[in-house]
């Protein structure tokens, strides 16, 4: 689990330049879309108003799925047990 959480900051270290990265290969980290957002509120020219849209959208499409996974755990190994 340890992998997970430091390959979310792989866009953060090509944000500030520590590591090289490309955008197109650190699009589907959501930490990516998060960064976009923020370094949009900072320097409006950043980012299109399309970039910074679709990731507003890759983000609540993440929120979503990561409440629909969070319900279906509840639901297999809370509700099931308790019966």
């Amino acid at each position: 689990l340890l992998w997970v959480s430091a390959a979310l900051y792989l866009p953060l270290l090509a944000h500030f330049a520590v590591v090289p990265g490309s955008a197109a290969l650190l699009a589907p980290i959501p930490s990516y879309a998060m960064l976009v957002v923020l370094t949009a509120a900072v320097e409006p020219d950043s980012a299109s108003l399309a970039g910074q849209l679709a990731a507003v959208a890759y983000l609540l499409l993440c929120v979503a799925f990561g409440f629909w996974w969070t319900v279906r755990a509840f639901r297999r190994s809370i509700v099931t047990e308790g019966r």
